[in-house]
């Protein structure tokens, strides 16, 4: 990436540490090869909403990303 070391190896901890929680909660719901593609179009989803669209990732629009996105992988959101 050509950035200093160290801070590629804090924006690679600040990654990591920002999805685990997420990747867990998608390992207990999805079938394991739908967990890295959901993972990215949740977490690339809202980067883009916010970084490239500069608009709010609100409650609608997350729970509106995480039904595509479990529909893509075959699964639905109960409750809704």
């Amino acid at each position: 990436m050509g950035s200093d070391p160290a801070v590629e190896e804090m924006r690679q901890q600040l990654c990591e540490e920002g999805t685990r929680t997420l990747e867990a909660i998608l390992r207990s719901h999805l079938p394991p090869h739908a967990v890295e593609p959901s993972l990215v179009l949740l977490t690339g989803g809202v980067f883009a909403r916010v970084a490239l669209q500069a608009r709010p990732a609100d409650r609608q629009f997350v729970e509106d990303l995480v039904d595509r996105v479990l529909v893509s992988a075959g699964e639905r959101r109960t409750g809704r």
